[in-house]
């Protein structure tokens, strides 16, 4: 007993030291590298690729893929590594406008290659954790994330259709351009290939709710974002929509008040109602609103379909200290939007909300958070929480007996440190 004991004692051990000690050197060499050229950083992306097209997803242990020949057909049974195409719709915060700016001029312009949801700028290991280059992570070969800056009709947008000044009645034309710009992708297949489709929007709605009740009523918002949604359930099969909850108006004003540059800019051109009392809490009532539309069921009428309400923006804080105010490092210029440093934050809170079980999911934007492996052996979704495939991924188990099993998982692990070990010398040498 005391043998097979070792066995897996070791085995764990490997594993360990392996990733750590390559993910430290990685993370490393990136950080250097990235200051001194681009073409160093997509090096170490195709570096970092096949290293794991030859040992698999070495950051979390586990398998986070359908085998290629079956993939699945039902939606509560997808993996993060079965996801082929990933896709943005909103506002700005998705165009990832003033992400990458350094001074209150360049605010306007959209860098989407770093959007929280969207952007494949860099990599992960570089430390540009949006959720597209999460996902990177367990499928190397995910396609529509977006690159560089400009609008969404840019080559380098990708999947990324949000525009800036957009609100919900916008969201019904921009679910026709993404499912066009699908059709339309020689390198995707619409019917097969597995699908995320993030929509995050309402910060316009609700900064203009105290200047025109009626057209940001509630109502319309609902109604815009049914259409949409209805829109995507009828013509995009095999996908899953991560719908993000929207932060009060309370959250802009907090943000705005780090300069009286940003607070007057905000009043002037983007939200009128951010010093007035009219529309608190309006994003609640939006939330209630389409929390009522997913459970209605009205998208589960598919197998190969579903939404699913991601909630880590409702209590946002971007501050590293509880009860300390904003980190501005976080913000762009405008104190708006979110700087690539605040979208990578959004990225990580994404992916950590997408693979927590429904009824579980944080509320609240943890800033100093990393990208968490997922814990169970599909995507969480409303229809497959009680489902026993959602269980938290099991360690290596070995059975009892000098056998073969054991030796040769053995074998697997002490295989990877070597090739780390490998690895390491041709870094440093």
């Amino acid at each position: 007993m005391s043998i097979h004991m070792n066995v897996k004692d070791w085995t764990i051990k490997l594993d360990h030291i392996a990733v750590s000690l390559l993910h430290a050197k990685l993370n490393e060499k990136m950080r250097v590298f990235e200051r001194n050229s681009t073409a160093f950083s997509t090096f170490w992306f195709i570096f970092y690729c096949l290293v794991m097209s030859a040992t698999g997803n070495f950051l979390c242990p586990g398998n986070y893929t359908s085998p290629p020949n079956s993939l699945p057909t039902n939606v509560h049974s997808l993996k993060p590594g079965d996801i082929k195409i990933l896709a943005g719709m909103g506002d700005s915060l998705t165009t990832g406008t003033g992400a990458r700016a350094t001074k209150f001029e360049d605010n306007m312009i959209e860098y989407r290659g770093r959007s929280f949801s969207t952007g494949g700028d860099a990599t992960y290991i570089s430390r540009v954790t949006t959720f597209a280059n999460i996902l990177k992570l367990f499928n190397p070969h995910v396609d529509g994330f977006s690159m560089g800056l400009g609008s969404s009709n840019s080559m380098l947008a990708g999947l990324n259709v949000g525009q800036l000044g957009a609100s919900a009645k916008d969201m019904p034309a921009q679910a026709h351009l993404l499912v066009e710009k699908i059709k339309n992708n020689v390198w995707m297949n619409i019917r097969k290939d597995w699908k995320i489709v993030t929509i995050l929007v309402g910060t316009n709605d609700l900064c203009k709710f105290c200047e025109d009740k009626k057209t940001y009523s509630v109502e319309n918002y609902k109604k815009y974002i049914r259409r949409a949604l209805d829109y995507l359930h009828a013509n995009l099969p095999r996908t899953m929509v991560n719908f993000v909850e929207m932060y009060g108006i309370e959250k802009v004003r907090e943000m705005v008040r780090f300069s009286p540059k940003c607070e007057r800019n905000a009043r002037l051109h983007y939200c009128p109602c951010v010093t007035k009392s009219d529309g608190e809490h309006i994003e609640r009532k939006y939330a209630a609103a389409i929390q009522d539309l997913v459970n209605s069921g009205r998208y589960d009428t598919k197998k190969d379909f579903t939404v699913v309400i991601q909630p880590f923006l409702r209590e946002m804080s971007l501050s590293t200290c509880r009860h300390k105010a904003f980190d501005s490092t976080y913000l762009a210029p405008d104190c708006v939007h979110w700087s690539s440093k605040g979208h990578s934050a959004m990225g990580v809170a994404l992916w950590n909300s997408m693979i927590t079980k429904v009824g579980d999911k944080q509320e609240r934007v943890h800033i100093n958070d990393q990208a968490k492996c997922p814990y169970t052996k599909f995507i969480p979704t409303r229809l497959n929480i009680s489902d026993t495939g959602i269980i938290p991924i099991p360690k290596p188990k070995f059975p009892g007996g000098h056998n073969n099993s054991s030796f040769s998982k053995l074998s697997h692990h002490i295989s990877v440190f070597l090739l780390t070990t490998w690895i390491f010398n041709v870094i440093y040498y």
